[in-house]
């Protein structure tokens, strides 16, 4: 054999292997992270990288439900679910990159993770959405939950781009 030819089934075997490694790498989740923690329990400091890291400030009434947080590959993330009274709303959105913002009512800028059962925010009917970037090439998804009258379900989502 050639030494061309055998150079050529190196690089194609090479470039195979690269293919099967990458769609192995890719499939499944959005993020090609890994999957840090996802708990029903929030913590204080779960709750302080959040308020530090999508440049928001939570109300006291803040109870926060659920977290996710998917990091190791090349785009971090966190998805926050939590809910406020009523009343707090809009310190909430005074007090963060929404600030000034239209919140529409026409677009959903938090989409579903088939990943997370609790991560739901294709159920809302009454809802509030916008995107805001943030510095470093974030960005950070609120949509708001409107169906109860005294209790806002907020989700937020944080990422790279």
């Amino acid at each position: 054999m050639g030494r061309e030819t055998l150079t050529v089934k190196y690089f194609l075997a090479f470039s195979l292997g690269l293919a099967v490694v990458s769609a192995l790498t890719c499939a499944g989740r959005p993020y090609s992270g890994t999957l840090q923690s996802s708990s029903d329990l929030v913590s204080e400091e779960d709750l302080k990288e959040c308020s530090s890291k999508m440049h928001i400030t939570f109300p006291k009434s803040t109870r926060a439900l659920k977290i996710s947080k998917v990091t190791g590959g090349p785009d971090d993330g966190i998805f926050l679910k939590i809910e406020i009274d009523r009343k707090d709303l809009d310190s909430l959105i005074k007090n963060s990159p929404f600030a000034g913002q239209e919140l529409r009512s026409d677009r959903r800028f938090v989409l579903k993770d088939p990943t997370l059962s609790w991560w739901d925010p294709d159920s809302v009917r009454n809802y509030r959405s916008a995107q805001a970037r943030l510095p470093d090439a974030k960005y950070l998804n609120i949509l708001l939950d409107l169906d109860r009258d005294e209790i806002n379900t907020i989700y937020l989502q944080w990422g790279e781009t």
